[in-house]
Parts: C-alpha cells; sequence; structure tokens
C-alpha cells in the first residue's frame, strides 16, 4: 500500500510506480510476463529494473486500439519488452471486433491461439482495472464511447479487467461489447500463478473489490484510500 496522493488524478502513476518496484523484485530469469493494459501499468514501465539477456518474455493480454498512443496494449507491452529485454507478444487484432462471429473467428486464428496459449504459461500478471465513474481514461483512449459506458452500467458493469466487463461480484456481464471483446479470457488469467493487481483510488474501489471477488489477484499494490474504502465496505 502506497501514501494516497494529494490530487486524486495523480493515483495511477503512485501505484504504477510501486507495482514497476514490485514486478523487478519478483520477476525472474526466463519466465513469462502477461500484462494488462492503461495508465497505472504505463506507469509501472517507468520503475521497471533494466534487464539484458533475461529470456524473460512478455505477453499482451488485450487486443490493440487502432490509434499509436504510449497507453495502448501494444505499447505498453513493447515498453516492458524493451526495458525487460525480452520478446514480445502482441495480441494483433482489435480490442473489439466488429461483431461476435468476427472475434469468435479471430479467435480460432492461429496467431491469437499462440498469445492465448503463451499467457496460460505465464508466470506472472500485472493486471489493472476499469473504472466507469467520471475519472475513467477508458474514453479519453478511444477504447469505448460514452453512450457504451452508460450501456455497460444500465447492464449492471461496475467496471473491467482486461476489457472484459465484471459486475460488482466479479461475473462477466451479458453485454454485446463482452461478446466482441478480443483478450486472453479471465478464466485463463486466473489461473496464472500470480496475479499482480496494481489499481488505486477511492473512486476504482468497486472494480478492484470485483476484481478480489473473481479472484484475479493474488497481490494487489493500491493506495490508502482505496485501501480504506475496501476494507470499510
Amino acid at each position: 500500500m502506497v501514501p494516497s496522493p494529494a490530487d486524486e488524478d495523480n493515483v495511477r502513476h503512485i501505484v504504477g510506480i510501486a507495482a514497476g518496484e514490485y514486478i523487478s523484485k519478483i520477476l525472474r530469469q526466463d519466465e513469462i510476463l502477461a500484462l494488462g493494459w492503461g495508465g497505472t501499468v504505463f506507469a509501472a514501465a517507468q520503475s521497471l529494473a533494466p534487464r539484458r539477456n533475461s529470456g524473460i518474455s512478455v505477453v499482451s493480454l488485450s487486443g490493440g486500439l487502432p490509434r499509436s498512443a504510449v497507453i495502448n496494449p501494444y505499447d505498453n507491452a513493447a515498453s516492458f519488452a524493451k526495458i525487460l529485454d525480452a520478446q514480445c507478444y502482441y495480441m494483433t487484432a482489435p480490442m473489439y471486433a466488429d461483431d461476435e462471429a468476427t472475434k469468435k473467428a479471430l479467435m480460432r486464428s492461429s496467431a491469437i491461439r499462440t498469445v492465448v496459449e503463451k499467457a496460460a504459461s505465464a508466470d506472472i500478471a500485472l493486471l489493472t482495472t476499469i473504472d466507469l465513474t467520471p475519472k475513467t481514461w477508458i474514453i479519453k483512449h478511444g477504447a469505448i464511447t460514452r453512450e457504451m459506458l452508460k450501456s455497460l452500467i444500465a447492464a449492471g458493469a461496475v467496471g473491467g479487467v482486461c476489457d472484459q466487463y465484471v459486475d460488482a461480484d466479479g461475473r462477466v456481464i451479458d453485454h454485446e461489447l463482452n461478446r466482441r471483446t478480443v483478450a486472453v479470457p479471465l478464466g485463463t488469467i486466473r489461473k496464472i500463478p500470480h496475479l499482480v493487481l496494481c489499481a488505486g483510488g477511492f473512486f476504482k474501489v468497486p472494480i478492484i473489490r470485483a476484481a478480489l471477488s473473481a479472484q484475479l489477484a493474488h497481490t494487489l499494490i493500491t493506495d490508502e484510500q482505496a485501501a480504506g474504502g475496501l476494507l470499510a465496505s
């Protein structure tokens, strides 16, 4: 747990830095690191200890956004791989397919199956959460629209993990966006031996709690305000 910043908008950076330091301590030679994406994961890369000839592999758990940005599954994974001198495995598909049939076809492709299989063999996963509050970055980075956000909330979602939206109990909701998501399934991620969830801010308490209920964290890296909110409820 890290101290909460005076400006809650800086919490992603503070928590991410702590997460990068933690990953640097626990990640060993030749291991596989599965990676979520977002502002907190982007910040984690900034505090990673550089490696050389590491034998490490980094595998992205999500499809990509259509435009290049530092906070993008492709770019987050590339940053980690460069710092760790690691092989990088991308999910070479959009984050959301046009329809369910296209998603199923993509998930059957050899390129995507290779990434899913690599993720299933991961030793550690670094995950974060997507909130659906006014503070969310998910619209800013072009992953979903405001209309889609409203639709997710109406369907009972409190947020997402690896672009799969869940209810307060951590169950994947029945929503057309989830049916189009190109990502390593949460059921596969759940089996990774060490799941590190990094997320902070009081506004993220509902989705952090949901991720814990979904058994998507063995280690939680968060801040004081979020921890207080989790303990109070």
